[in-house]
């Protein structure tokens, strides 16, 4: 990528749809070095439109037609030059309306064609590195779909492939850049590269549980916690079984918390000349912890009128720490 892409409007509206899928991505992303931002920008942003026909659907699309628009996105990332591709791409934008409801989503989805133009200017490597992952994550996506996450092995399974492989894409990219690392960092860094991405899902899955019943989504809490109370996800948010619902979300918590030490082994082993990428990892890390503490033993996870997020002051005080 030449420096004169931060101003081609196809980079600013990567931008602007970062802000518009996820605000405390888009603070930290930008902290990231230069030599691998873009490539981790248009990683995220490529596996946002994955998981919007993964999971951001209406109208009651069928399995195999989901699992055929995963196909058609992950073709277009996978040969980005194919003569087929700009007809792939002018599909997967027009027809986006008929499978995904969230405006931000379907806007991203929409100009899918100014992510893949950036795309195609990344280096051979990085793509080849996006592929790789992504291949993994599509697998994982198809796997799942009309699936119910049946156990917390299952739930593990589910968030390595829609989170975890995001964290190996991350790794590879940061080895293949670093100058400054040992073979003890690689080491650490390769063992432990799926946990930030399975932590962050896990967080986003207990913290949402009551929204995405009330808009009929997938529920991953899995089936075997609701089934030791012979209770549906649904009797969760009625308050006569508040007991049962603080038990299942400390079993949930307990999920997520078992990724917190190796994340920070991770951090550790990051090398010293990406500052900026340990600082986005950690401020990103840090903001899932303190979501957590906001769940824990809160009845509001269930009842609440709207999902709990961490209070400006609290997120104000996990920048101060980085900058």
């Amino acid at each position: 990528m030449t420096p004169d892409r931060f101003e081609s409007k196809e980079y600013q509206y990567c931008l602007q749809a970062l802000n518009n899928v996820s605000r405390s991505f888009a603070l930290t992303i930008p902290m990231i070095e230069e030599s691998i931002h873009t490539p981790i920008l248009m990683g995220y942003l490529e596996a946002r439109v994955l998981d919007s026909f993964e999971d951001e659907y209406q109208n009651n699309i069928s399995k195999s037609e989901r699992a055929g628009n995963l196909d058609l996105v992950f073709s277009v990332l996978k040969a980005p030059n194919h003569s087929q591709a700009e007809i792939k791409v002018k599909k997967i934008t027009e027809t986006a309306p008929n499978y995904i409801s969230n405006p931000h989503y379907l806007d991203l989805v929409q100009n899918f064609d100014k992510i893949i133009k950036i795309h195609r200017n990344l280096k051979l490597s990085e793509k080849n590195i996006l592929v790789n992952w992504f291949n993994k994550t599509v697998h994982g996506m198809k796997k799942f779909l009309g699936k119910k996450v049946a156990n917390f092995k299952e739930l593990d399974e589910y968030c390595y492939y829609v989170g975890g492989t995001i964290g190996g894409f991350l790794t590879d990219l940061l080895i293949k850049n670093t100058r400054k690392i040992t073979a003890k960092q690689i080491k650490t860094l390769n063992v432990f590269y799926a946990d930030f991405g399975i932590f962050l899902q896990k967080v986003n899955i207990i913290r949402d549980f009551r929204e995405d019943i009330l808009k009929n989504k997938r529920i991953f809490w899995p089936q075997e916690a609701f089934a030791s109370f012979n209770l549906t996800p649904h009797k969760l948010l009625d308050k006569k079984y508040q007991a049962q619902a603080m038990t299942l979300l400390d079993q949930m918590l307990d999920s997520a918390h078992k990724h917190v030490e190796p994340i920070n082994k991770y951090i550790s082993a990051i090398p010293p000349d990406f500052p900026g990428f340990k600082k986005a990892f950690s401020i990103n890390f840090q903001m899932g912890i303190e979501t957590l503490k906001k769940v824990k033993a809160n009845p509001a996870l269930f009842y609440g009128e709207s999902p709990l997020k961490i209070e400006k002051k609290v997120k104000e005080k996990i920048l101060a720490q980085y900058i």
